[in-house]
Formats: C-alpha cells, structure tokens, sequence
C-alpha cells in the first residue's frame, strides 16, 4: 500500500481500512507513536487519540516496543476498567442539552481545561508511563475523562451549530417585535403581507421541533388571540425545542447545492395553504431548489418563473406520487419506498450521528460545515472562519492542516480568498461534472465512522495480524 498517495480518490475517500493499515504497518515496523501520527496526518487519516482508551492502549504499545498480541492483552485489562455503558438511543439533541454542552466546552476553554488541553495533558501523561503499572496507573487516573469520539471536533461542530440556531432566534424573535408594533399601531388588522414577516422568521427555524404554537402565534392578527403567544412565552417555547436531525444538514445542503428540504416544504403548505398566499422570498427559494432559478437568470425571466411556479410545484407532486404508486404496485410491499426513504435520510443521520455523539466527525464535513456556518452568520472577528484559525482548528481536533497540494484542500484555500466563493464552488462543480468526476462534496458523510468500533472490529474482535 502506498502510505504517501496524494491523487484524488485517496483524498476523496477516505477508506476505514487505510487507517488500520497504517496502524498495522506501525506494529510491523516497530514504528512509535510520532512516526504513526505522521504517516496518519500524511494520509487524511485522525492522529491517535490519548483519550479514546483503546488508542491509548496503542500508543503506549508502540512507544515501548510491544506486539500485536500484547496490545491485545492489554485491551482485555482495558475494559475491565471501563464500562461507559450503552450509547443514548435517542434521535434529536434538545436545544438546553446542545446548550449546555457548549457552555461547558467554552468555560473549560477559558480556564485551561478545555478539551484540547485535557487531551495534551493526558498524551503528556501517557508519554510518561514507564510500564504497564504505571500504564494502568494513567488510565485510573484519566477514567473520567475517556470517550469514544474526538470530543474537539465534536465541541467545534456543535459551538458553530450554536451560533446558526441563536443568529436565526435572534432574528425571529426581532421579526416578531416588528410585526407586534404593527399589530399595536393598527388595532389588530394586518394584511397577509404584515404577517409574513413572523411567518417567515418561523421558517428559518425549520430545524427546531415543535414549531406549532410559533407558527400559530405568527398567524393571529390580534394581540388578545388565544394563539397569540408573548416573547417571553416564545423565548421560553423556544429553550424547550430540539435540535431535528436533518434540520441543520439540509440548511447546509440548500447553501451548497440549492435543495430544498421536505421538512421545509412541509412547514410552507401548513403556514400558507394557498399558493397566492407565500412569500416572495419563499416562492424564490423553492424555486433555486428545484433549478428553475441561477445565477445567470435575468429579472424577467425570473419574474415568469415565479408567476407559473405553483403550476410547477403541482406537477412534480403529481409525478412522485405517480413514482412512488409504481412502485408499491410491483408487488404490494413497501420495501422499495422505504429504501427511497432511507437513502434520502442517510446524510441526514449521519448529521444526527455527529450531533449526538455516536460517530467521528470527519475531515472534509468539519471543513465544509464551517465554511457553510462561516458564509450564513454574522460571526464577527473573533469567531470568524479564516485560514489560520481554520488551521488552528484541524489541528486541535487530530487532522492535518490545509495543504496547498492536495486537490481538495487547495479548493478550500480558493474558496477561503475569493471574494466570491460560491462562484469559485461553481466553477469547480462545473469542471469536474465536464471530467465526469465526483465533487468534492459527494458522499462526504459516508467517510464518517465511529473510529473505536472500527478499532475493536478489525484489530480486537478479528486477529489481522
């Protein structure tokens, strides 16, 4: 295998087995722990983790000349000391748990016990453990602080999702105190117009689960409705909402490519059941998604798009019912429309994943998802995603920083200087579709894994060595 590839399709997909390769390849050659970690940046592949208890395991057998078979010996005292019990089954991450996760990153950030410094204290530590006493004297001490995914990028993945879901709060709950002076100055008598300025705050907020008493709020036109609901009754709904799986996956998604979410959409027939009734700004959204609309399209042109679009959206209806009706009339069973379903929902639960701390966020999805939240959010200096904190970043979370001569990365670097990125993202798209090659966004979710499962399956539970 050659460790030090740099074409597209090694960058691009980023195998599971590379790394256990090059992990193997370290037992082989009696490598130690600095010339593993160099061989794993040079490759894409995440450095080892001093906080995952099995890779410490491995740092400390490659560091003191161990086998294969002895680091496995050393597994088995491993899990006899710990037992983090079952994973959360639970599919959404509610907003004061997101919340509360990122407070507490960004205290320990400040007072020196963040999770990066917590993970050099305890590679420090390790690289001081003589024999295998002390070994088991280091993992004693740290048992609290193990995890089975890197904490650090998880920390940043949710920090910047946190900073989306408060700049669209913020900008909702401003939405509502607009269309409040307007409900006061004029006795409770708005047109639809006035009140698709709430209605379409509630949009923005798609994400977040459930939106009913917000969306009738948005509908009254009287302060003293029933419906009508108080900002710090909004404010205390909104503390009480979750985080939907696919909700920040399909923002990020309608950013890069135009799709439209069926979430969305949903939300849109439900606030306004007439076509006539929709807002412009939702009328050109749904209309970027389904391709009608560029930026190459001229203002007329975009104007009769917009006016036979309800004609449009019936049609497509029509035509996936039709799809799906073909279909369940094969054979009568419903397993081909749930697959339909459940590759619609792939990327999405890999979103779910990250956000909940199952699976390892990978490389390029960190990149993108930063350059998304970076390009829709008003992060000001100190937040900003630049070069140099980008690279702070991937470092701190085991990756290696950008490099010039990698493919991707040097789209990254475009992407970061142009003073139009987007268009540096279309131009690129626009190349590799003439090439017949992939984007660079194709299938990046699917490189993501939990990197202890893979761990324990191909080094621990099968003996490859």
């Amino acid at each position: 295998m050659d460790f030090t590839a740099a074409d597209w399709s090694v960058e691009l997909f980023e195998n599971q087995s590379r790394r256990m390769e090059i992990i193997k390849k370290g037992f082989a050659e009696g490598l130690n722990t600095e010339e593993v970690n160099r061989i794993l940046t040079a490759n894409y592949c995440e450095t080892l983790y001093a906080r995952n208890i099995y890779e410490a395991a491995l740092s400390y057998a490659f560091d003191h000349k161990k086998t294969y078979s002895e680091w496995q010996n050393m597994i088995g005292q491993c899990r006899k000391l710990y037992n983090p019990g079952r994973q959360s089954s639970g599919t959404v991450m509610p907003l004061a748990d997101l919340r509360k996760y990122v407070e507490e990153g960004s205290v320990n950030e400040s007072s020196g016990t963040s999770t990066a410094y917590i993970t050099k204290e305890m590679q420090e530590q390790l690289s001081r453990t003589t024999d295998e006493e002390s070994f088991i004297s280091f993992l004693l001490d740290n048992i609290e602080r193990f995890s089975s995914v890197r904490e650090k990028a998880r920390y940043y993945f949710l920090k910047y999702i946190l900073y989306y879901i408060d700049e669209k709060i913020d900008s909702y709950l401003k939405a509502c105190g607009r269309v409040d002076q307007i409900r006061l100055q004029k006795g409770g008598i708005l047109t639809e117009e006035e009140k698709n300025i709430e209605k379409t705050a509630v949009e923005e907020l798609s994400f977040l689960k459930p939106l009913k008493p917000l969306q009738r709020s948005a509908d009254t036109a009287k302060m003293t409705s029933k419906n009508y609901m108080m900002p710090d009754e909004k404010k205390k709904w909104l503390s009480g909402t979750s985080l939907t799986p696919g909700g920040i996956y399909e923002a990020m998604n309608y950013y890069y490519f135009g799709y439209i979410s069926m979430e969305w959409l949903d939300l849109c027939v439900e606030m306004y059941p007439y076509f006539e009734d929709w807002p412009l700004a939702a009328r050109k959204k749904i209309a970027e998604g389904l391709g009608l609309i560029t930026r190459k399209t001229s203002r007329e042109e975009e104007t009769v798009i917009l006016d036979s679009l309800g004609e449009r959206i019936e049609q497509i209806e029509l035509q996936k019912e039709e799809e799906l009706n073909k279909i369940y009339a094969k054979d009568g069973s419903t397993q081909e429309r749930d697959e339909l379903y459940a590759e619609n929902r792939k990327a999405a639960n890999a979103f779910r994943d990250f956000i909940l701390g199952k699976t390892d966020i990978n490389r390029r999805t960190l990149i993108m998802f930063l350059l998304f939240i970076n390009a829709n959010t008003r992060l000001g200096k100190d937040r900003s995603i630049t070069i140099p904190r980008l690279n702070d970043i991937l470092v701190n979370c085991g990756f290696s920083q950008l490099r010039p001569d990698r493919e991707f990365d040097k789209f990254v670097i475009a992407y970061m200087r142009s003073e139009d990125p987007m268009g540096v993202f279309e131009d690129m798209m626009e190349e590799r579709i003439k090439k017949t090659e992939e984007s660079v966004l194709y299938n990046i979710y699917e490189d993501a894994y939990n990197h202890q499962k893979e761990l324990i399956r191909d080094m621990v539970k099968n003996k490859l060595m």
